[in-house]
């Protein structure tokens, strides 16, 4: 019995010395011609073929022999025999019945529980492991997420999960700014721009003509329809219609430093409140005596609501200014140096007012190369609105910016930590 091919084999068992004149017979277990005009059977305890080796399996004796001679013609044990030995060594009987299957096998997946590999046996993510058979929920999807355009000028040739952080070239540029084309146009401003890619056109964006589309300025841009007044719309005499600041925004504020409400960046006295002179006074006639603790024990038991301050965003110093002139404002959550920058972060605000047209706010955070990536748009509703970013295993930042600083709100809190704008 042999496995394999014809130029290519192992011998597993045989009856006879393969390369031996056999003569009339071999000799098996002391019996002369054994094999000739006899019976042979396989003692139950043998568990595998000989591998070749004919002179140990026939033995001298019927001892050390692992054959039985019977007579010519016995047909005992035809097409099996008992067999008393171990199915494949210790392990193999611990492991498997005589059958080949498993005595354990808890999740049915036909790997006995004693030959289970834990691992992660997602091939999709960082951590795939070709060995394991059985799911140990370890698989993560973040050390190895990146750019995987290999056309994008962020390209990550380790990263094997995209993680939407691509960026490209404008068209005719390469990711470093450089013309495709030799023929490029010069401009007096230092700016040069690919000749397929000229679009003359107004590119000031205060004209009246201005063209989004422009990227070489033709000298045309009209300001003929500008209108100066004030552009800040958290100050008193905000001009809709202004579309030139021309420095008249007044802020209405305490303006004397030794008022108690104090306000620096005031520049129009609205009144400010002082430290009283005769702390206890509470009848004003100068001194502080039993009639004043009389007015108090009449006030006593009294149950007073909160104040409610209401802020806006634009005056919030909790809120920077935003990337462009879309978003805004921004608010930071965390940061890289903090130490649960990982952990989930979330922010609740209570929006008491939303300028007309409503307004809307994204997240704004890096991923694990560090690149940034900004959510989609979300519309902000008045009342309690609770933002939630989810936690990651890597440090990172987290904003969440906004499309307007006339958005009024009185509560706001930044993982449950209650924050004022003051």
């Amino acid at each position: 019995l042999v496995m394999g091919t014809q130029d290519d084999f192992i011998q597993i068992d045989a009856i006879g010395d393969w390369n031996g004149d056999p003569g009339s017979g071999w000799d098996v277990a002391g019996v002369s011609e054994g094999t000739k005009d006899h019976s042979l059977i396989r003692k139950s305890d043998i568990t595998s073929g000989n591998g070749g080796d004919w002179t140990a399996s026939a033995g001298t004796n019927a001892d050390d022999s692992e054959w039985i001679v019977l007579d010519q013609n016995d047909w005992t044990g035809l097409g099996s025999h008992d067999f008393t030995g171990s199915c494949g060594g210790d392990n193999y009987a611990v492991v498997y019945d005589c059958d080949g299957v498993c005595l354990n096998d808890a999740d049915g997946d036909g790997v006995c529980d004693e030959l289970e590999i834990a691992g992660c046996t997602d091939s999709g993510a960082c951590n795939y492991d070709s060995a394991a058979t059985d799911d140990d929920a370890s698989c993560e999807y973040l050390t190895c997420a990146g750019c995987t355009d290999d056309a994008a000028c962020n390209y990550d040739d380790s990263a094997t999960i995209e993680d939407g952080s691509c960026t490209y070239p404008d068209a005719f540029y390469d990711c470093a700014g450089n013309c495709l084309n030799p023929s490029c146009h010069n401009y007096a401003d230092g700016s040069t721009i690919c000749e397929e890619y000229v679009v003359l056109g107004c590119t000031y964006e205060a004209s009246c003509n201005y063209d989004m589309d422009a990227n070489a300025e033709d000298g045309q841009c009209d300001f003929s329809c500008l209108l100066t007044g004030c552009t800040d719309d958290s100050a008193v005499n905000y001009d809709a219609a202004a579309t030139t600041d021309d420095g008249s925004c007044l802020f209405v504020g305490c303006t004397d430093p030794e008022g108690l409400d104090y306000d620096a960046t005031a520049n129009y006295p609205g009144g400010c409140d002082y430290p009283e002179a005769c702390p206890g006074d509470f009848t004003g006639d100068g001194e502080v005596d039993v009639n004043d603790l009389l007015d108090f024990f009449q006030l006593w038991g009294n149950v007073c609501e909160p104040a409610v301050v209401s802020s806006s965003v634009g005056a919030c110093g909790l809120f920077t200014n935003g990337p462009n002139a879309t978003w805004t404002h921004s608010i930071t959550l965390t940061t890289p140096n903090d130490a649960n920058s990982g952990a989930a972060q979330t922010l609740t605000i209570n929006v008491t007012s939303l300028p007309d047209g409503g307004a809307n706010y994204r997240v704004a955070k890096t991923v694990a190369n560090g690149n940034w990536f900004n959510g989609n748009a979300q519309p902000l509703s008045l009342g309690m609105n609770t933002i939630t970013v989810n936690s990651v295993a890597f440090d990172r930042s987290v904003k969440i910016q906004v499309t307007s600083g006339s958005i009024e709100f009185d509560e706001i809190s930044v993982n449950g930590e209650y924050l004022s704008c003051e």
